[in-house]
């Protein structure tokens, strides 16, 4: 048990933020397998300014993902104010988290995400104006820095707690690395040793040895799961069980293809057939990634309309591995 801010969280497991992905459903899975804390996608304050209604249902939150973040971007710290005085008001989230990490160019643009880690000024000024609008704990995430000329964590991080952020998350990446290469425990390790308050590691973490070797080169508080979750939520409950020392059991394929079904079922209760089977074209492979003869699967559910279809797809691999099993 450890705590950001007034939050107390059971473990040192968190699910990383993920664009698109990470909606109640996902967040909800997440912390039943095992997640400590879960963060919602990027919440633009401009949108709730402009009282988005795709905007506000991103806002929301379900009873079992519980302390959940929602995550806000912005430049404006009026209009970031306002959007943490929002959430606070319409939504019972547990803490408000700023990304100042993101580096895809349509937030460049907006002078948010990495480009406030060339502008920490500018970032200070959010920080104190969400905090003066919400009662609850405001934590921050960001990269090493924009390059590896410019690598700033350290300092940065320093300059968000004396700002009033109740937690750093910080990914071992820079911004100009984008999503390739490697990330680095270093960058992770110098911010935790720069700041009083929790700092979260993030970054490449798909094996239980990855999260093992995070905290022992980084003396980190918690670490964040993100792209090693796609398709096997069960990620999370392997690393719960280990820090547990319980034992764990990996499903079988044919119990993935069952995970896989139940997502989509969710995602349709929640989302409504027509969205949610458009959101599983991205989803539902991953489910099947590294399976036997998978790529043609993959590829159907890459264009599925309906329930019906996604199942009928499911149902076909699912007896090609049956016999693949008897022929054994």
């Amino acid at each position: 048990m450890w705590k950001i801010g007034s939050v107390s969280i059971r473990n040192r497991l968190a699910a990383a933020p993920l664009a698109g992905i990470s909606n109640p459903v996902y967040r909800s899975l997440c912390h039943a397998y095992g997640a400590g804390l879960v963060v919602s996608e990027m919440i633009s304050d401009k949108a709730l300014h402009y009282e988005s209604r795709r905007t506000f249902d991103m806002c929301r939150t379900v009873a079992d993902e519980h302390p959940v973040s929602l995550q806000l971007f912005g430049h404006d710290p009026d209009t970031m104010a306002e959007a943490a005085e929002y959430l606070t008001e319409h939504t019972d989230c547990d803490i408000i988290d700023i990304n100042m990490g993101c580096p895809v160019t349509k937030v460049l643009k907006a002078h948010a995400g990495s480009w406030l880690l060339n502008h920490p000024e500018d970032a200070e000024e959010i920080v104190r104006a969400v905090k003066s609008h919400t009662d609850r704990p405001v934590t921050v995430k960001i990269r090493a820095g924009w390059d590896r000329q410019h690598i700033n964590c350290a300092e940065f991080a320093q300059r968000m707690e004396g700002a009033g952020a109740d937690a750093i998350t910080i990914h071992g990446r820079t911004k100009a690395q984008m999503y390739e290469g490697n990330s680095d425990n270093t960058y992770i390790r110098m911010v935790k040793e720069a700041v009083s308050i929790p700092v979260i590691g993030n970054g490449d973490i798909r094996t239980v040895a990855d999260a093992e070797r995070m905290f022992a080169e980084t003396g980190c508080d918690a670490v964040m799961v993100g792209r090693g979750l796609l398709g096997r939520p069960f990620f999370m409950q392997e690393l719960d069980c280990h820090f547990r020392g319980l034992p764990y059991t990996p499903p079988t394929e044919l119990e993935r293809l069952d995970l896989c079904l139940d997502y989509a079922v969710r995602l349709c209760a929640q989302e409504g057939e027509y969205t949610g089977m458009r959101m599983m074209r991205g989803m539902g492979g991953w489910y099947l990634s590294g399976m036997k003869n998978s790529a043609r699967y993959r590829g159907r559910i890459a264009s599925v309309s309906t329930l019906a279809e996604l199942s009928g797809i499911l149902d076909e691999y699912r007896e090609e591995i049956r016999q693949q099993y008897e022929n054994s």
